[in-house]
This record gives C-alpha cells, sequence and structure tokens, in this order.
C-alpha cells in the first residue's frame, strides 16, 4: 500500500512559500509534485490565488506563471475526476453528527459548510471536490438521520 506524506504539513509548507516576495522553483516544484500525489493541489491553488490575487500587472510576475502552470494541473485533473469518479474505489461518504455553539451558531449553511471543510482541510483529510469550474469541497449540511 503507498503511503501518502502528511497532506496538512504539505499546506503549511506551501503556506510559508506563499510569504517569500519570489517563488524558488526548484523546492516548489518537489513540493507541488507531493500536493498534487495528495490531491490537495486545488487547495493549494486556492491559498495561492487568496495570498496572490491576479492583476494585470501581476500576469508576468514569478507568482503568476506559477499559478497558471497549476490552474494548468488542476484542469487536467478535474477532468480526469469528472471521468473516473464514479469508479473511486477510495470514495466514501460520512455522515457526521456535531454541534454548532458560540460564534459558529451565527453563520449562514453555506459558510458553516465552508468553515467545516476548511477544518477538514486544515487537518490534512483529503476531501472530494465538486466538479465546478472552480471546485470547492464537497460539504453538505443536512438534518440528522432518526436512531435506529
Amino acid at each position: 500500500m503507498a503511503t501518502h506524506p502528511p497532506t496538512s504539513g504539505l499546506l503549511d509548507q506551501f503556506r510559508n512559500h506563499l510569504e517569500e516576495p519570489h517563488p524558488e522553483s526548484a523546492s516548489l516544484d518537489a513540493l507541488l509534485a507531493a500536493l498534487e500525489r495528495a490531491g490537495q493541489l486545488e487547495t493549494a491553488l486556492g491559498l495561492l490565488k487568496r495570498q496572490h490575487p491576479r492583476s494585470g500587472q501581476q500576469r508576468n510576475s514569478p507568482w503568476g506563471i506559477l499559478r497558471t502552470r497549476m490552474e494548468a494541473t488542476v484542469a487536467r485533473n478535474r477532468e480526469t475526476r469528472m471521468a473516473n469518479w464514479q469508479l473511486d474505489p477510495r470514495r466514501r461518504l460520512l455522515r457526521l453528527a456535531f454541534s454548532v455553539e458560540g460564534e459558529a451558531a451565527a453563520l449562514n449553511p453555506s459558510a458553516l459548510g465552508s468553515s467545516l471543510a476548511s477544518a477538514f482541510q486544515q487537518a490534512g483529510l483529503p476531501l472530494a471536490m465538486g466538479m465546478e469550474k472552480h471546485p470547492r469541497p464537497m460539504v453538505t449540511l443536512a438534518t440528522p438521520l432518526p436512531l435506529g
């Protein structure tokens, strides 16, 4: 059985690279390959988009070039996922019971789902990504199941 490196550590490493003014392509190439193997490249792309938003001047910047490369890889991965998602033997549906308390009780359902997905990703748990143009983690909130 293949072992994958802990994804939360990979994302933390990527976050640290995002703080740099210019990316070092030698160290980032290996990190991006590891993120892709772990299924976290789309999450890393989302972090990059938030940290370094694209403007007309930034398209030719080192971060803009890296973003373009990552977007192409993510698009290719999305096409593969769209073709094979029903055949994936690792795909599981989990139902979790949890309570919403404190400040989270004031969140609307979409913000609560987003917070829940973010918590799972920060913990290093891989989530299935949707098939939208801008994929989001597939987290659904619903009423609890009846007992039994």
